[in-house]
């Protein structure tokens, strides 16, 4: 509750009254988040991961990685020239967060598998990350 809180407050457009409110995009990024997981968790029970009770940490890293991303395309979506029509406003908003998204969840999957946290997370961090940047 408490991200959910901190990013609404954050992604809002306060000068712009109720129109800049940026609660539902803030809503649709965690919701996307969540599942991410549950189909990550569905894959991993269904090819016959082993599950540890540590692994319940790993949906609250995933929501900082997606929170993060959703940080990111605001910020492009904002930068963008406010003449544009929504849909091509947001096309190039993603087209231009794209990057920063793909070496951010890249980096993470890298330094995971040649870290030691195989070992202790399995591969559930895998496709946890694997899911959350394609969904």
């Amino acid at each position: 509750m408490l991200i959910l809180a901190y990013a609404a407050l954050m992604l809002s457009r306060w000068d712009e009254g109720c129109v800049g409110s940026r609660v539902a995009v803030t809503f649709s990024g965690v919701i996307s988040v969540g599942m991410a997981i549950a189909a990550s968790y569905g894959f991993c029970s269904y090819i016959g991961l082993f599950f540890s009770p540590l692994m319940n940490v790993l949906p609250f890293l995933l929501l900082g990685i997606g929170v993060d991303d959703m940080f990111v395309i605001v910020n492009q979506y904002d930068h963008m020239d406010p003449t544009l029509d929504p849909a091509t406003r947001v096309g190039k908003a993603l087209a231009s967060a794209g990057a920063s998204i793909l070496v951010t969840s890249a980096t993470d999957v890298f330094a995971f598998l040649i870290g030691e946290c195989p070992l202790i997370f399995g591969y559930f961090w895998l496709f946890l990350v694997i899911f959350g940047y394609f969904w």
